[in-house]
């Protein structure tokens, strides 16, 4: 994760995301970048790990990256309900939605399956002060990941 023009400072370490403090000319916002296990029993630890969080939190915050998740059927050929509600139950308790993006629907391939499992979303501060966030899917590179770049404009 890279950030240009900025001074990034890390506020907290975890097994599955880092958790940063921005500064720019633009003012200040709380990053965490994600990396979700695979494990779906070890999903619920990360969903408990952004509560906590959120709790923290009282200005604009931004998760970005690889949730391994998804959030919606219609992308899936493979289906585990059970996954898809507890992400939307952590995005609906700490009232985080997902932000807009442009380029690539799927975010992720092997080469056979595709998946929407990277994705960046925030909370309603940072909606309120960027009113055009979105961020970029970029195709594939060295990565089975695609490259996602997020665009603040106030």
């Amino acid at each position: 994760m890279g950030f240009v023009g900025t001074l990034a400072q890390v506020k907290e370490i975890h097994s599955q995301f880092i958790h940063y403090k921005v500064e720019s000319s633009l003012g200040g916002i709380y990053v965490t970048v994600v990396y979700g296990p695979n494990d779906i029993g070890e999903t619920e630890t990360l969903w408990r790990a952004i509560d906590t969080l959120a709790d923290k939190i009282d200005e604009l915050w931004m998760l970005a990256r690889d949730f391994n998740n998804i959030l919606s059927i219609e992308l899936e050929r493979i289906i585990h309900a059970e996954e898809i509600m507890a992400f939307q139950k952590c995005m609906d308790t700490n009232s985080l939605q997902e932000v807009r993006y442009i380029g690539n629907t799927y975010t992720w391939s092997n080469r056979t399956i595709y998946s929407k499992i990277d994705r960046v979303i925030a909370n309603g501060k940072c909606f309120s002060a960027y009113t055009n966030i979105h961020y970029l899917v970029l195709p594939e590179g060295v990565s089975d990941h695609c490259p996602l770049v997020v665009k603040l404009k106030k």
